[in-house]
């Protein structure tokens, strides 16, 4: 049964052109089953096609791309930011940032993840989950027992990291919480380099000679960035710190 209208729409209000669009798209997807041959607007369209059932998400898709710059920034893109796109609103906004989220989980319910973290390796294996689509610069405190044993992770900072932003009561409360005698920090760069800056490496020292006065050794400060990862208690310039 042809489903058009004199306008030429179909029966959800789009053109029969646009209709068949979507679905030679999505048949094309259950016939490759994956994404590999799909451009990043391509794949962005096919997700928006259940959010937004009666426009053409094709000129949807493209404007988000060129206004976030890749697929990638569009899914980790804050809601209000993508809500200022049209047709990006309430449940469409919703629906676009489930993605990374959920991916996000994944990661970080992965059984296979260590919770003995004897090395700078497992530990950048075990918290490099926790930083997946993260856009703005957060710092966390694991808490180890002496062997090494994961006794819990904290966030302890949204902002630049600097020995003067951090409070140090909270984080001794943390280290109290958990009894732990060892800690790792950890924060991240959102863009450029791993590689630590003065800033640094002088709320390092700090933390260290504030958690020695309790007996809390500081093992490493691990830094996550899109370009890698760093381990300060690796690199010969700053090791001393740590022993």
């Amino acid at each position: 049964m042809d489903t058009r209208n004199k306008n030429g729409k179909t029966a959800r209000g789009l053109s029969h052109s646009h209709y068949g669009h979507r679905m030679r798209l999505k048949e094309r997807y259950a016939r490759e089953k994956n994404f590999d041959n799909f451009q990043p607007h391509e794949v962005l369209e096919l997700l928006l096609f259940y959010v937004i059932p009666q426009r053409d998400t094709n000129a949807i898709a493209h404007e988000l791309i060129d206004r976030f710059g890749s697929l990638e920034a569009v899914l980790n893109a804050p809601l209000k930011e993508l809500e200022k796109v049209p047709w990006i609103k309430g449940s469409a906004s919703l629906y676009l940032s489930l993605f990374n989220n959920l991916e996000r989980f994944r990661q970080m319910n992965n059984d296979d993840l260590p919770d003995v973290l004897n090395s700078s390796e497992k530990i950048i294996e075990y918290i490099k989950p926790q930083y997946y689509g993260e856009t703005t610069e957060v710092s966390r405190l694991i808490c180890l027992s002496r062997d090494c044993r994961v006794l819990g992770c904290y966030k302890i900072l949204e902002g630049t990291i600097s020995y003067t932003s951090l409070n140090p009561r909270n984080i001794i409360d943390v280290v109290f919480r958990c009894n732990a005698p060892c800690v790792v920090l950890v924060h991240n760069h959102p863009v450029g380099s791993p590689m630590p800056s003065q800033n640094d490496v002088e709320t390092t020292r700090s933390l260290i000679r504030l958690l020695s006065q309790i007996e809390v050794k500081v093992l490493d400060h691990i830094i996550i960035s899109p370009a890698g990862e760093c381990s300060m208690a690796k690199m010969p310039k700053y090791m001393m710190m740590f022993e």
